[in-house]
């Protein structure tokens, strides 16, 4: 959640229940970090994904308390309408669309409720038939959907920025976005790492589309998960993607490897995971490089593929 919860008490009156958050002295989930340590939101537009679906059923008042403390900075993604593999859902079962099919549903009915219209979805294969098909039937099911946000399970950075075009039950376009780029500990790949590696990324990909932007573009090709982004194909639209769990502290400097540490005892070494380490990343972005939220991102590349469809949602849309 977006700040960090106190011992307080919340009525849910409906139901006449009470809940107690605990104490800093007591036991905690194995997340706690995000949920007791102070993160100071609202430094930069950023998306906070969460079982929104799930909560709203199971415990509400985490939703009020999310809502009370979000700042104009926060945005709110659902994770997936649960934990899972949308392209192995049902597997090994022969009804296993109809049973996604169902579930988006579900899940589409509870999102409307809590007002989110991203999705993030964690696949096993990014590039898998399945991957792309899970996303089809799971945008039919839907009303209103922005965009689904997709990461490949191991290797959140593995499908590069591609995206590709899916259709709601309007039969209105809406595209599925890979991260290109993952804020990940004692990572050796390109386009993830610490935070000053994937800002440094960051440039070099817009530094790299300035020096080859006068050629002419070339004809977009499809292969693999989508669209292959144009190198040189200017203002970007890309995404970055926090490993949860990576530990890492802030050091000055140009060296870039010099935010990794030890993982192990981490915090006791003074490491920060989470939210903060991005916001560290924002910071060592130029001034045309700009920090904008899931919303205004997702607005932005559907008006570049279909203006006129947009402008028609966006002056329909609920205010």
């Amino acid at each position: 959640m977006p700040r960090a919860w106190r011992r307080e008490r919340w009525s849910l009156r409906l139901l006449g229940a009470r809940r107690f958050f605990p104490a800093e002295t007591e036991p905690r989930p194995a997340l706690s970090t995000y949920l007791h340590d102070p993160v100071e939101p609202g430094k930069i537009p950023f998306g906070w994904s969460c079982c929104f679906a799930h909560l709203a059923q199971l415990c509400p008042e985490a939703i009020d308390y999310a809502v009370v403390t979000q700042s104009p900075n926060d945005s709110f993604i659902e994770w997936g309408g649960g934990y899972y593999f949308p392209d192995l859902f049902g597997i090994e079962r022969a009804d296993r669309w109809e049973l996604l099919a169902r579930h988006a549903r579900r899940t589409s009915s509870m999102m409307q409720k809590n007002n989110t219209r991203i999705i993030g979805f964690n696949v096993a294969r990014i590039d898998s038939p399945d991957a792309r098909k899970a996303c089809e039937v799971f945008a039919r099911q839907t009303d209103g959907l922005l965009a689904i946000l997709v990461f490949q399970y191991d290797g959140y950075e593995s499908g590069a920025g591609k995206l590709f075009w899916v259709k709601d039950r309007n039969g209105l376009e809406l595209p599925v976005v890979s991260a290109r780029y993952s804020i990940w500990s004692q990572a050796n790949r390109p386009r993830v790492g610490t935070p000053a590696k994937v800002a440094r990324e960051i440039r070099q990909s817009v530094e790299n589309a300035r020096a080859t932007e006068p050629f002419p573009s070339p004809p977009r090709t499809r292969r693999g998960l989508g669209e292959e982004p144009i190198p040189f194909e200017l203002p970007r639209y890309d995404w970055v993607i926090a490993h949860a769990w990576s530990w890492f502290k802030l050091v000055r400097g140009s060296d870039e490897n010099a935010e990794d540490m030890p993982q192990e005892n981490a915090a006791a070494q003074g490491g920060v995971r989470g939210y903060t380490p991005v916001t560290w990343s924002a910071a060592r972005l130029p001034s045309n490089i700009r920090t904008v939220s899931p919303e205004e991102l997702i607005w932005r590349i559907r008006m570049k593929h279909d203006p006129e469809q947009t402008k028609a949602l966006i002056a329909a849309w609920p205010r």
